[in-house]
């Protein structure tokens, strides 16, 4: 069966810097939570989503050939995710748009409330059952 990573987790269970050293440490899905909430409001919102996605896509992309390998890409995704099933063209990559349309539509997946928007509880619930 093929896993894709819900919405919330493309924002936030994606480490936090990026760094390899880091990946060994526990993931913090409150932690990033409040990272990817840059107003402060409690939630996120999709601008705040598309904008934590494109940090976390190119923070992976450790090459900056503007796509992700697939050792780029499960160095950075934190949960079970199917490589082969975001690389929607089959080249091999993960290119910006393919790991962004992965994502926005398992947004409204983790919305369990419907409001549009993400609360700290939805991304975490998201993240624990989804985690690898």
């Amino acid at each position: 069966m093929t896993r894709v990573i819900p919405c919330a987790l493309a924002v936030l269970v994606l480490v936090a810097d990026g760094a390899n050293a880091q990946q060994q440490q526990a993931y913090d899905p409150h932690k990033a939570f409040q990272e990817a909430d840059k107003n402060k409001d409690g939630a996120i919102e999709m601008s705040e989503f598309y904008e934590r996605v494109t940090d976390v896509f190119f923070l992976g992309d450790k090459n900056k050939d503007g796509k992700l390998s697939k050792e780029e890409y499960d160095a950075v995704v934190v949960t079970r995710t199917d490589f082969v099933a975001v690389d929607k063209n089959g080249d091999g990559f993960v290119s910006e748009s393919e790991f962004t349309a992965a994502r926005v539509p398992m947004f409204e997946k983790a919305d369990t409330n419907k409001d549009g928007k993400l609360s700290e509880a939805e991304v975490t619930s998201a993240y624990e059952a989804n985690k690898k």
